[in-house]
């Protein structure tokens, strides 16, 4: 007998690590559409361990703070898009073949 947990047979099984390998897939991809001086701030405020303070980075760059948490902001919606359209693109069904 099965258990409720496991394996069920005709039940799709969860691929995780394909699902996370997408998702660093889709991140790289939308990382690419950054320029350099976004690239650093988005890695620098949102993916590292502990992030750099905007006074750290306005030093970086040589502008205000206000600047530095502008270009973070307008970073993040571009990779948001990019990663929103990453995926849609990945769940898009194949297109049937004609007859």
């Amino acid at each position: 007998m099965v258990s409720g947990r496991g394996f069920r047979p005709g039940i799709p099984v969860r691929r995780e690590p394909e699902e996370s390998d997408n998702r660093k897939k889709a991140l790289a991809s939308a990382l690419a559409a950054l320029n350099d001086r976004e690239r650093r701030i988005f890695e620098a405020r949102r993916l590292a361990e502990e992030p750099i303070t905007l006074n750290e980075l306005a030093d970086e760059f040589g502008v205000s703070r206000e600047r530095v948490r502008q270009i973070s902001v307008c970073a993040f919606e571009k990779v948001q898009k990019a990663v929103k359209h990453r995926v849609a693109v990945m769940e898009t069904p194949a297109p049937l073949p004609a007859h």
